[in-house]
């Protein structure tokens, strides 16, 4: 971003205004990630003892479940459960999907709340990078 944007920012809102814009992001940062939280151990487990008991295999030894915990454990829940749903109606292999199936069904769903979250946090970036450089010239 080019210095006089944020020049242009300090002068056009004033520290007053910035440091209200900055607490508001980081407000609506904070309840997008209490809204969205990422998928938990025990929805994992439920999710493949269900579909393990679909397809009529075996559920992963305690090891199996942290590795994968471990690939999935960003993926926010609501994510996860569409993926899940998702391989229940096109996984054709009497198998248990692995992690990277999920992830690869998870790409499609609500791109565009992936876009607003995207969004919402350059916003909180440019702000926070306003607020330093105005504070670097006090």
């Amino acid at each position: 971003m080019p210095a006089n944007t944020l020049s242009w920012e300090i002068l056009h809102y004033g520290a007053e205004k910035l440091e209200t814009a900055a607490n508001a992001f980081a407000l609506a940062c904070s309840q997008v990630e209490q809204a969205l939280p990422p998928v938990s151990r025990e929805e994992i487990v439920d999710v493949l003892g269900s579909m393990a008991e679909m397809l009529q295999v075996s559920v992963p030894s305690t090891l199996g479940i942290k590795l994968y915990f471990g690939a999935l454990k960003d993926m926010p829940s609501y994510k996860f459960k569409a993926a899940a749903f998702k391989l229940i109606k096109t996984h054709k292999w009497p198998k248990l999907p692995l992690p990277a199936d999920f992830i690869e069904a998870a790409k499609e769903e609500r791109k565009d709340l992936d876009q607003f979250i995207t969004r919402l946090n350059r916003a909180d970036h440019r702000v926070k990078l306003a607020l330093q450089k105005l504070h670097s010239r006090s």
